[in-house]
């Protein structure tokens, strides 16, 4: 297959939505070790838009999206993981292959340090995607990069969530509706936060077994003896990097306290999921913690 281009939508330097402009990108033959992929669906995170409206602006002009599913068009020499016609889905950290993680920070990122999905094909390492869950379409499989995986994560990988534990999740986006899913499937009660009546409503039809308006009841933390010490994990739009490093956060108090936690004498000048090298004051993990917590 000879090299051929791909539209794209593209933001500039430093983002902002009157940045972003259609454009396009190479889509070259694959060489060894690459697949290219017809990408069909992506789905939409908070670190998509933040990177789109300025927030986590991009240095230079990057194609956005963390999160693309498609069918696999051709092979590179030594490919043998996927087949022609294979659904497939991106990963997150594309060099983050097994073990522990090496990766910090969002250099490899699809859609932040690297162009990402927001395109019609693309040519990557075939370590930039994997196959598809058998029976979901793409839009469904496009779910799970990002907010799947991070609840998945948090709840099994970090918290080793067991029957009979509870777990707290935060609003009603992807990463806590698939938090409320899995913790339920494990046996474990949940509780969810929402500042939305209907919203909450939904939350208890997908299993929460116990719904709290934030609004209503700022105090619920301490209340409804909801805070860390009672719950054996809690979720909002972290990622698994950030999560790592939530041990600065719980001794803030409650979950629910981002905005009071931004003064936090446990990490003076610094955000809550930062390791000890970061040297941002205001880096992404707090700004993103924040402005979630707005959003519901």
């Amino acid at each position: 297959m000879s090299s051929t281009m791909s539209r794209a939508v593209v933001v500039g330097p430093g983002g902002g939505f009157d940045k972003v402009a259609p454009g396009e990108r190479p889509v070259p033959a694959p060489g060894p070790g690459e697949i290219t992929v017809r990408l069909r669906a992506s789905s939409l995170n908070y670190h998509d838009y933040a990177v789109v409206s300025g927030a986590w602006g991009p240095s230079e002009p990057r194609v956005p999206l963390s999160d693309g599913a498609g069918e696999v068009e051709a092979l590179g020499a030594g490919v043998t993981a996927f087949a022609v016609g294979d659904s497939v889905v991106s990963t997150f950290f594309p060099t983050w292959l097994d073990g522990v993680p090496q990766v910090e920070g969002f250099a490899t990122v699809p859609g932040d340090g690297v162009d990402g999905y927001a395109r019609d094909r693309v040519t990557a390492p075939a370590t930039a995607f994997t196959r598809a869950p058998r029976g979901w379409d793409h839009a469904e499989a496009a779910t799970l990069t990002t907010a799947g995986l991070t609840a998945w994560r948090a709840l099994h990988a970090d918290a080793g969530l067991k029957a009979g534990d509870v777990v707290l999740v935060q609003g009603s986006g992807g990463v806590s509706i698939f938090a409320l899913q899995f913790a339920k499937m494990a046996g474990a009660t949940v509780i969810a936060t929402s500042s939305s009546e209907p919203k909450l409503e939904r939350l208890r039809a997908l299993g929460a077994d116990h719904v709290i308006n934030y609004r209503a009841d700022p105090a619920w933390g301490r209340a409804r003896g909801a805070g860390p010490a009672g719950t054996a994990s809690t979720t909002s739009s972290m990622s698994a990097a950030q999560r790592r490093w939530s041990s600065r956060w719980r001794r803030c108090g409650s979950p629910a306290t981002y905005r009071s936690s931004a003064s936090c004498p446990a990490s003076p000048g610094r955000c809550r999921w930062c390791p000890p090298s970061c040297g941002r004051s205001a880096c992404r993990a707090s700004s993103s913690a924040a402005v979630a917590s707005r959003s519901r």
